[in-house]
């Protein structure tokens, strides 16, 4: 490795230990240190600083990165993206995949200002290159194609934290022509981080993703990148048995074609949050699945979605645990919260849902499961107009016919004069019946002739759409 560009024994080992087993809540401009006075002090062989190199063909930045996140892992170090001078913005090129097997450790810039990482084509002829994951490998074909992916960090050896950078890609095709993970031709990036595998605690925090709105061919749904940060634990073909942590904090996405946030695999015992991203013009805000006995946190978030785009937030396979509480979802696509299958006891609270007939929607809410809480969920700027005679939809929540035991109370209706029954449909209840006998509990709901379960036209094309679409594995 390139003396100039690699300097070892750069950090104070306790600033390494301290980023290693604790996600910082300070703000990014916290951490904007003086790089020289600390160089002269570090008492660790385990840390490495990488300067920008000036390569706009994205070749030496990847490499140079690439080189000291696998020299670090084996001590658990730090990888510094640094020129040394905390004032000035320093510009790092990648134009391939930089993949690690078996990552502990840190890799942090100066700021999201300072410490900008730009995914370009290596050239107007050769574009991004992409390459093998070890974990994908290990799964049934198409996913052991090469895909485009900037930072792929498979089977983790140990913890795992990501703080203080930007990450943008501006061309409008990346990347050549290339089958994604399930075999479709796209010239997209797939995603920006990508941490599978192993048993690990995760901290990505203080980053920012920008992708670019385009007309490209190949691109997905109109955007270069797929998805923002995509986490999963465990082995493809062991089942869900790896527990872990994972903070994603302070961070934001921008133009993805398919999500912002990812996670998946976390066996009993871990604990996940998802807290202050800001998401905008995604397909989805974070989905997410596969998590069992855990406690998931999703809180203080605003997600917006793009036309061809989803829903804010979709979740499947967390029976227990799940709060949602204090979003603002706005111009969602279909469905401003969805819970699909085995969504149970979970408590969605306070959030606040805008402009959602901007796009297709069917309802801010939808629930198939059972024990849940619905409460004090903000409507009043949703602009839905309620299951009335004469708009049929859509309005604030959908209990599917498979839903029973979920408590919905205090809602904020829309501008209007809306009742309960023009703003949930309850599937479960029975038309043939004058009164409501339905199998959930919904706060001081009245008698009105079942016009709740009457004219859905929009939960039939959106659940219909929906078919089978939930991430596997």
């Amino acid at each position: 490795m390139q003396e100039e560009i690699i300097m070892r024994q750069f950090f104070l080992a306790l600033i390494s230990t301290m980023l290693i087993f604790s996600c910082s809540q300070s703000r990014d401009e916290d951490f904007a240190e003086d790089f020289s006075n600390l160089k002269s002090q570090s008492l660790s062989g385990c840390d490495v600083y990488v300067a920008p190199s000036g390569d706009l063909s994205g070749v030496t930045d990847a490499n140079n990165i690439e080189l000291a996140l696998d020299e670090v892992k084996s001590c658990g170090g730090t990888v510094f993206l640094t020129d040394g001078n905390k004032s000035s913005v320093d510009h790092y090129y990648t134009s391939k995949n930089i993949v690690i097997t078996g990552f502990q450790g840190v890799l942090t810039g100066e700021s999201l200002k300072n410490t900008q990482i730009h995914v370009v084509r290596k050239s107007a002829s050769v574009g991004f290159e992409g390459a093998f994951s070890p974990w994908w490998s290990q799964t049934d074909s198409p996913y052991t194609l090469p895909t485009p992916t900037v930072f792929q960090l498979d089977n983790a050896a140990g913890d795992v934290i990501i703080r203080n950078l930007s990450i943008f890609v501006k061309d409008d095709q990346p990347s050549d022509i290339h089958p994604d993970y399930y075999g479709i031709n796209t010239t997209c990036i797939s995603t920006i981080i990508e941490i599978l595998g192993g048993e690990h605690n995760t901290c990505i925090e203080n980053i920012r993703i920008e992708g670019k709105e385009t007309t490209a061919e190949g691109n997905v749904l109109g955007m270069n990148i797929d998805v923002g940060i995509h986490v999963m634990l465990g082995s493809p073909v062991a089942g869900i048995n790896d527990t872990g942590t994972l903070s994603i904090k302070n961070v934001e996405v921008e133009n993805t074609g398919n999500g912002a946030i990812l996670f998946m695999r976390f066996a009993a015992g871990s604990m996940v949050s998802v807290e202050n991203v800001r998401a905008t013009n995604v397909g989805q805000g974070v989905y997410a699945g596969g998590i069992f006995d855990s406690q998931v946190n999703i809180s203080d978030n605003y997600f917006s979605t793009h036309a061809t785009g989803y829903q804010g937030i979709a979740l499947w396979n967390i029976p227990s645990g799940l709060q949602i509480v204090h979003n603002t979802i706005r111009e969602s696509r279909y469905f401003g919260i969805s819970l699909w299958d085995n969504v149970h006891n979970a408590t969605v609270s306070d959030n606040t849902f805008i402009d959602l007939m901007k796009k297709l929607n069917f309802s801010a809410i939808l629930t198939y499961g059972s024990g849940n809480t619905f409460s004090l969920n903000d409507y009043r700027e949703s602009k839905l107009p309620g299951w009335t005679d004469e708009t049929n939809g859509p309005g604030a929540i959908i209990l599917t016919a498979s839903s029973s035991n979920n408590l919905v109370h205090e809602m904020k209706f829309p501008t209007g004069n809306f009742s309960l029954c023009e703003m949930i449909s309850d599937r479960t209840d029975n038309p043939g019946t004058p009164e409501y006998d339905g199998l959930n509990n919904i706060h001081n709901y009245q008698p009105c002739d079942n016009r709740a379960s009457r004219n859905m036209a929009f939960e039939e094309e959106g659940l219909g759409f929906f078919a089978g679409y939930k991430h596997n594995p």
